[in-house]
């Protein structure tokens, strides 16, 4: 059975709550470590708010080119486990 679209918004909008929680609790210094942190915070405040128009295109690149980065340098800040 095919899953239902809306799961997936659900799904993103608890990933943007995620990262409201993140950005309002890291530590400045581990901020520092994240490559274009306030670039990332910057795109979820345009995301949530929807500032302007928001381009889909910008967005889908976003997830499949700059997610995986961003996922590789989190995980690179991890302890092993």
């Amino acid at each position: 059975m095919e899953r239902d679209p809306r799961k997936y918004l659900w799904d993103a909008r608890e990933a943007a709550c995620a990262i409201i929680a993140f950005t309002r609790a890291i530590d400045p210094l581990a901020a520092e470590r994240i490559p274009d942190f306030r670039k990332i915070v910057g795109f979820r405040h345009v995301i949530v708010h929807g500032y302007d128009a928001i381009d889909s295109r910008l967005v889908w690149r976003t997830v499949q080119e700059d997610l995986p980065k961003l996922i590789a340098t989190l995980s690179g800040l991890l302890p092993d486990q």
